[in-house]
Formats: C-alpha cells, sequence, structure tokens
C-alpha cells in the first residue's frame, strides 16, 4: 500500500509542475502583451505594484515561483483579471498512468547509445523541462509526451520553444530535435489525418524514419516528428 501511495504522490506531483508551468508559461506571454500595448516597461509595472523589477523579470520568463499576489496585482494594473480556476479535463490522475507508461515505452525502445534524461530542464524558460532528452553525439532529442491533445497550436509552440533554448545553449555542431510522443490510439491517428498540413509544417520527419533512429546503433536523429508510441492507451 505505501509503495502504490508513493506512487500516486510522485505522479501528482509531476503532472502538477508540469501543469504550471505551461500555465506560468502563458501567462507570461499574455502579460508581457499587455504590458507593451499600454506602453510601460518591466520597472514601471515594478514601481507601480511595489515589488524589485526582478520579480516582472522572472514572470515575463515564465517562472512559476512568482507568487498569485504579484501577478493579481500586476495584471490589474494592466487592467486585466487574474483567476485560479480549475477545469476538470479527464479522469483522476490516481486511475491515470498512460503518460508514466508512454516514456518507459520509449525508454524501452531506445538503443542504449541514447543517453536519456527524464524531466530534463530547458534553460531560459523559467523552470521548464522535457519530458524526455536523449543526446547522442551532436544530436539532442527532446521528447515531449501527450496523452490527450489540448489545441495543435499550444504544443507546437511548446516543443519548438523548448527546441529554440536549447539550441541557444548548445555547442553550434550540434543538432536539436522536438518529438512528439503521441500514444497510438485511434483518436490520435485521426487527429494527425484531420491536420495535415500543420502536421507537415511542424513535425516533417515519419515516424518511421524517428522509430528507426531510435533503436539503431548508428546514424544521426533525422529531425522534429511525430513519434508513435505503441501500447499505450
Amino acid at each position: 500500500m505505501r509503495n502504490r501511495s508513493n506512487t500516486i504522490i510522485r505522479k501528482a506531483v509531476f503532472a502538477g509542475d508540469r501543469q504550471l508551468r505551461r500555465s506560468s508559461f502563458r501567462f507570461a506571454e499574455d502579460f508581457r502583451a499587455l504590458r507593451l500595448r499600454a506602453g510601460l516597461s518591466q520597472a514601471d509595472v515594478a514601481r507601480a505594484i511595489g515589488v524589485d523589477p526582478s520579480a516582472i523579470s522572472r514572470l515575463e520568463a515564465g517562472d512559476q515561483a512568482v507568487s498569485a499576489e504579484i501577478r493579481a496585482r500586476a495584471a490589474a494594473l494592466l487592467g486585466a483579471r487574474f483567476r485560479m480556476n480549475l477545469y476538470p479535463d479527464g479522469p483522476a490522475l490516481i486511475q491515470d498512468e498512460a503518460h508514466a507508461r508512454a516514456i518507459e515505452t520509449i525508454l524501452a525502445m531506445r538503443n542504449r547509445r541514447w543517453k536519456a534524461t527524464v524531466e530534463a530542464l530547458v534553460p531560459g524558460l523559467g523552470g521548464w523541462s522535457s519530458d524526455l532528452r536523449l543526446d547522442c553525439g551532436r544530436d539532442i532529442v527532446l521528447i515531449e509526451v501527450e496523452t490527450r491533445i489540448g489545441t495543435w497550436e499550444e504544443i507546437i509552440r511548446e516543443c519548438h520553444d523548448k527546441r529554440e533554448a536549447v539550441k541557444a545553449v548548445a555547442r553550434t555542431d550540434h543538432r536539436v530535435h522536438a518529438v512528439l510522443g503521441l500514444p497510438k490510439t485511434a483518436r490520435h491517428r485521426a487527429l494527425v489525418r484531420d491536420h495535415p498540413q500543420t502536421i507537415e509544417a511542424a513535425f516533417p520527419s515519419s515516424a518511421r524514419d524517428l522509430e528507426q533512429a531510435l533503436a539503431s546503433a548508428a546514424g544521426p536523429w533525422p529531425g522534429d516528428g511525430i513519434l508513435w508510441v505503441p501500447g499505450v492507451t
């Protein structure tokens, strides 16, 4: 029973932190757009609400550690409303193990030449991390696993923002790739079929090429793409 409780705790921490990172990043983008529209600097906002300018800088960098109090005051200053809402969008996490199983499956699919890091920190994005990072030679592969697709725009932006952040600090001869890991369900296959132009532009490398590179003992990574994860529903 204790092992099961520990597993539930880890899952809740993992999923909750992931949601907070995404929400903080979206808040940062929206806040910066409103601030610029108002013609205010970060220092102007900080001075008006009585905080150090570094707090506003961290807020706009997507730092989830910025307090709700600072967020609410800064939003009010710009004529916006800060809300803390809860949106049930799936089964309870205590019953949902799909995300963890997907990562385990990808790890089992990979050739050992790929050094794997789970929840690898992404520099410059306020504590964001990639679900799984693979390193081999000059290739860095950042894999984001999604068990329930929300909007393609958000997923594509997150994958590519993380790729660009890692690329900015990587050696110039390294190649950084963004990969979306999807359980191979009928719903996900239908979603991909329904958005062929979007998928081709954002994730041009084929799933077969990705699977072969993941399992192969040699060769470069083919590029950005969607990796189908079998056996996860």
